[in-house]
């Protein structure tokens, strides 16, 4: 009488969900990236529209070109995300900011400068706008922790850029 392991005859079964489980975490890969990805563009494309709004209402010449920096880091990530989604995804196309979002910003952003101009309130509104991206961008992060690393590194250099405007914003509330 022969007797058969339990590694023989289970061996095809382990082969097939190893199999199964490595595909699954190319998906999961795949899928958190592309979110990301998704989320970054968003948010750089948003941030990138907001100070272009306020910019050309800055007295101070240090804040003008303070967001300046900040409007083209951000429009360096979204350029770059959109290059990686293209590889990952040939249908994809760039994200588009709903009408409604950009119309309530605008309006809030020149209404609020028309009552109250001056360099204070840019800070304040453009500070609100950080504490915003820094809220998602850390929630992105945590929510899509199966990203390629090079868009995570992008999130977070967004992330670190948010930060740092918030800083110098600081000093002109």
């Amino acid at each position: 009488m022969r007797i058969i392991s339990l590694y023989t005859c289970f061996s095809p079964f382990l082969y097939l969900c190893a199999a199964n489980n490595a595909e699954r975490m190319r998906i999961t890969v795949k899928s958190d990236t592309l979110s990301l990805l998704r989320e970054c563009e968003s948010g750089a494309k948003t941030a990138v529209s907001a100070i272009n709004e306020v910019v050309g209402r800055v007295n101070d010449e240090k804040l003008r070109e303070c967001l300046r920096e900040s409007r083209d880091e951000h429009a360096r990530c979204e350029r770059r995300c959109g290059e990686i989604m293209s590889a990952y995804d040939e249908n994809s196309s760039p994200s588009v900011m709903p009408a409604i979002s950009k119309s309530m910003s605008w309006l809030k952003t020149n209404f609020t400068l028309d009552v109250k101009p001056g360099d204070k309130t840019v800070a304040a509104l453009m500070t609100d706008g950080c504490d915003m991206g820094i809220k998602s961008l850390s929630s992105y992060l945590n929510e899509f922790e199966d990203a390629d690393r090079e868009v995570k590194s992008i999130a977070r250099r967004m992330l670190d850029d948010e930060k740092h405007l918030h800083e110098v914003l600081e000093g002109y509330l």
